[in-house]
């Protein structure tokens, strides 16, 4: 079990710092004391949160700055249907709040039918300093709670958590508990589409990872329900901030790129009508 330390005084934002930018102080901090802040809106934390994402992604898998951006004027408008939960895991030495880690999530109500909400783990990013010292886990820990409370919030219950895994991070997830929906072939779709409905950079082969709620935790998932809920994460990370700002030429043309590229592999990976869920690392060994 993980103490949710949430910061309660005020931080002094001119003070924040990248850790990695201060690794001397690594040895001073205590990471046993960490804190979690949920970002919810514009400001010093945020800029250097996205900036270690920036170190850590290459450009296909993150969403732009501008794109948190507009999700905090939603936010701050409930203009949106998915609510972003962004959490930093903060230390402090010698005076100075440092940024030990960094979460974007969202919480995204899936189709009528089911009454429920999955959390979409978007990009989890760790100093090289604090490695292994617990901060991955308590992120983790702090973006299931605050999901249940939004859930919880919108009479929905928490139905699983899931995410697109590097092969690096596999054996991370496998320690939390996330599970590899056996023979699942599964793409990252586009985040930025062009003007035209051609996407700025293009899918990346991922694994997709799930950890359901229930306890005990189910060892299988219903086909349908697993492409419903890849067709959510689709919609709403690659689809939903186009419609309204591309022409209808474009949005379809975005959305046929999107359901014979990238949605069609998934489909065909998947044969049965139950999919056994498996350790990450088979992943690996199929591939």
């Amino acid at each position: 079990m993980y103490l949710l330390r949430c910061a309660r005084k005020p931080l002094a934002m001119s003070s924040i710092r990248l850790l990695d930018d201060h690794p001397e102080l690594a040895v001073a901090a205590d990471f046993g004391q960490a804190r979690v802040v949920f970002i919810e809106s514009p400001g010093e934390l945020f800029d250097a949160c996205y900036e270690l994402f920036e170190r850590v992604f290459e450009p296909e898998v993150l969403d732009s700055k501008q794109t948190y951006l507009d999700r905090f004027e939603q936010q701050a408008k409930r203009a949106s249907q998915s609510s972003p939960c962004l959490v930093a895991a903060l230390v402090e030495a010698e005076g100075k709040v440092l940024v030990a880690g960094i979460s974007s999530a969202h919480v995204l109500a899936l189709p009528s039918a089911y009454s429920a909400s999955i959390v979409a783990i978007a990009n989890v990013a760790i100093s090289k300093a604090c490695r292994g010292k617990g901060i991955g886990a308590l992120l983790l820990h702090a973006t299931r709670e605050r999901a249940k409370q939004l859930c919880a919030e919108q009479q929905r219950v928490l139905d699983c958590i899931v995410l697109e895994s590097e092969v690096r991070s596999l054996r991370f997830w496998r320690k939390m508990g996330f599970r590899w929906p056996k023979g699942m072939f599964y793409y990252q779709p586009p985040l930025k589409w062009n003007h035209d409905g051609s996407p700025v950079h293009k899918e990346v082969r991922e694994t997709f990872l799930i950890a359901r709620t229930e306890v005990p935790a189910a060892t299988h998932i219903e086909t349908t329900k697993l492409l419903d809920i890849v067709g959510t994460l689709y919609e709403n990370w690659s689809l939903r901030d186009i419609r309204g700002a591309l022409s209808p030429e474009a949005v379809s043309l975005a959305e046929d790129y999107l359901r014979t590229r990238v949605s069609a592999p998934v489909v065909a990976s998947l044969m049965t009508e139950q999919v056994e869920l498996v350790d990450p690392l088979q992943s690996q060994e199929s591939s």
